[in-house]
């Protein structure tokens, strides 16, 4: 029993990971938009790079792992919002979309995040530690 669990767990952790290894990298851009906002000299920009080596791997690890999967399976990265890479319009080599059911062709998740837009609302305190939006 241990040993199917296992199994499953590891073909889990597999198939997870994976699917994330392409997508917008959005945690290892941000790394790299602190990098160049740091310091304008481009000699201290390749060293400070050198000193965030530790970052950047922590920062892959963390796309590859978590938000490129994410990005994956709902068609969104939900950090910055941008559509996956794979989701991309452009002419191919080899068109099979047309020859497919449309669920094989989209996301088969939709997007973590919701952003609405409140226009108006009123703001009411229930208790001292609760509010409440009308």
């Amino acid at each position: 029993m241990k040993k199917a669990i296992a199994k499953i767990g590891a073909l889990t952790a597999v198939a997870v990971s994976l699917s994330g290894c392409v997508g917008s990298n959005a945690v290892t851009g941000y790394v790299m938009g602190f990098n160049l906002k740091a310091v304008d000299n481009r000699y201290a920009r390749g060293g400070l790079n050198m000193l965030m080596a530790p970052v950047y791997g922590v920062a892959i690890a963390a796309d590859y792992i978590v938000f490129n999967s994410l990005e994956f399976w709902t068609g969104k990265n939900p950090l910055n919002g941008k559509p996956h890479i794979f989701d991309t319009k452009m002419d191919t080599y080899i068109d099979v979309n047309h020859q497919l059911d449309k669920s094989l062709t989209t996301a088969p998740i939709g997007p973590l995040t919701n952003n609405r837009v409140i226009e108006q609302g009123q703001m009411h305190q229930i208790d001292e530690n609760t509010v409440q939006m009308n």
